[in-house]
């Protein structure tokens, strides 16, 4: 198997995966009771933010095919800062799209479209600081370092 065919196969893995990982880390961080799921107000929270989400995760399947890319065009096959940008920018992009398009109508609209991501996969915002905290962080750091490395 060809080093192309071993990373594309990772990502294959690691977008199988993480359905699975949310399964768990919902168990593991519950959404707070006092959000447990109302349907109507879910439904009008669905209406306003479900589009925001839906671009997240196309820039979920982006930022993996970018550091596919960059391992069939530039980076080492035993490069780790290729996988740590593709799981990282996994995480980050989405949550810079879903921050750009809601804080400028304020802090509460930011807060409600995190409301609707929390009812939606069932994770507390515990959670989801806990699993996204590390990976925006390593998205950063390998973005810096792979920048510095080619530019």
């Amino acid at each position: 198997m060809n080093e192309v065919t071993r990373h594309i196969l990772a990502f294959i893995a690691g977008a199988i995966l993480t359905p699975l990982l949310m399964g768990f880390f919902a168990r593991l961080f519950p959404i707070r009771s006092t959000l447990k799921r109302d349907f109507t107000n879910y439904e009008q929270l669905k209406k306003r933010n479900n589009w925001i989400d839906l671009v997240g995760c196309g820039l979920f399947f982006v930022a993996i095919w970018s550091a596919v890319l960059l391992y069939m065009t530039v980076l080492d096959e035993n490069d780790p800062w290729g996988i740590g940008f593709g799981f990282g920018m996994s995480v980050l992009a989405p949550v810079l799209w879903s921050s750009a398009v809601t804080l400028p109508s304020g802090f509460s609209r930011f807060r409600e479209f995190w409301t609707f991501y929390e009812q939606k996969y069932k994770i507390g915002a515990k959670g989801i600081t806990l699993i996204y905290t590390p990976l925006c962080l390593l998205g950063i750091v390998s973005s810096v370092v792979l920048i510095r490395r080619f530019f």
